[in-house]
């Protein structure tokens, strides 16, 4: 193998680094990296067929329709029973798309996906910058469709985070940090703790936080 030919070979493994590092950037206000088959139930018992997936930033289910992606809205979503998508189920909790995460022993638990829009604003003289412009460009984002599509331009940042929601008793208790699963499990805290530290458990991670759910309601 020729040196020339192994810098080209380096140049090129580089290049598909830095693509797969932008794709992933760009993608991470939808929970899919494209639109996924899946399946609508409707409550009336009838089924449809689309590609789907879900848009974090707008809190949307959006699927694709010809050359165009449409968002399912308010009043139609409201007679949705099941929306099945790439091995997930997701249904409406208090008027939002949440994924089943877990349900047995009186204990269910959901995740709802969420994320922040950024945009670093425009320049208004001394360093700064104008947060109206971050405003502007926020609301510029949903009225031109931008949002709707899979990848960002590069001036918006997208911070993509998770909130839980565990029912318990018929109780839906939302949790946005460990601290707080801990407080629903007091008579288990010990337990809980020791889970945590051993399988080194993070609130970011769905599976590992089912796990915690499953065996603290097992144990």
């Amino acid at each position: 193998m020729t040196p020339h030919f192994c810098l080209f070979l380096a140049f090129v493994v580089s290049l598909q680094f830095s693509f797969a590092q932008n794709r992933t950037k760009a993608i991470t206000h939808y929970i899919f990296p494209e639109f996924v088959e899946g399946v609508v139930l409707m409550k009336n018992g009838k089924k449809n067929e689309v590609a789907i997936n879900y848009n974090a930033i707008s809190e949307e289910m959006v699927f694709v329709k010809g050359s165009h992606k449409l968002a399912i809205g308010s009043t139609e979503s409201e007679l949705i029973d099941t929306i099945f998508m790439d091995n997930k189920k997701f249904i409406r909790l208090g008027g939002k798309f949440v994924e089943i995460l877990h349900r047995a022993n009186d204990c269910d638990l959901y995740v709802e996906y969420k994320c922040k829009l950024d945009y670093p604003g425009k320049p208004v003289g001394y360093g700064g910058t104008s947060e109206t412009a971050a405003v502007d460009a926020y609301s510029v984002s949903y009225s031109n469709g931008v949002v709707y599509e899979l990848e960002l331009p590069d001036d918006y940042e997208t911070k993509p985070y998770l909130i839980y929601y565990l029912k318990q008793e018929g109780v839906v208790y939302e949790v946005t940090n460990l601290r707080q699963f801990m407080k629903q499990f007091k008579e288990k805290q010990d337990l809980f703790k020791d889970y945590v530290k051993v399988n080194n458990v993070k609130f970011e991670n769905t599976e590992q936080v089912v796990g915690l759910i499953n065996y603290l309601t097992t144990t």
